[in-house]
């Protein structure tokens, strides 16, 4: 906004309406609030419930996957089908569509296994693309164990 309003000489309203975002978001101010007291409890929870995650030893040995949703200013939702190596937290592939079903996440998976080489173990929560018999056949198939994390935690 400085660089519109110096050198076209406009107001900051013209210069977000140009940009297209709102003057309220260009003046907004981030406070810092004080998450210390939490970020203390979840540390204490963690030292009392460890879950240790075993890293493998080389590449391949397990991939971990999971989905993030969002949503657009307009309203519009996404999610995005994550897909990483555990040994070193390569992200093998990211897909981002507006649904994600399971037989979505097998044709990803085979487009992955393509040119990487397929795991001998898939670590997942128990979300319901997960847990479907065309995943877990097609797992079986290709002699992949599936391990299913506590989705609590």
């Amino acid at each position: 906004m400085d660089y519109l309003q110096e050198r076209y000489g406009v107001s900051i309203r013209l210069a977000c309406e140009v940009a297209g975002i709102r003057r309220s978001s260009y003046s907004y101010t981030h406070e810092r609030v004080d998450d210390d007291a939490v970020a203390d409890a979840i540390l204490s929870l963690v030292e009392r419930h460890p879950r240790p995650l075993a890293v493998p030893e080389q590449f391949n040995v397990c991939w971990s996957m999971d989905f993030m949703r969002a949503a657009l200013r307009h309203g519009h939702r996404f999610h995005t089908f994550n897909v990483v190596d555990d040994f070193n937290r390569e992200v093998l592939t990211i897909d981002v569509n507006s649904r994600i079903t399971a037989e979505r996440v097998v044709t990803m998976l085979e487009r992955v296994i393509t040119w990487r080489g397929s795991p001998d173990i898939i670590r997942v929560d128990n979300g319901s693309e997960f847990t479907s018999s065309v995943f877990a056949e097609w797992a079986e198939q290709l002699n992949i164990e599936l391990e299913f994390i506590d989705r609590r935690w």
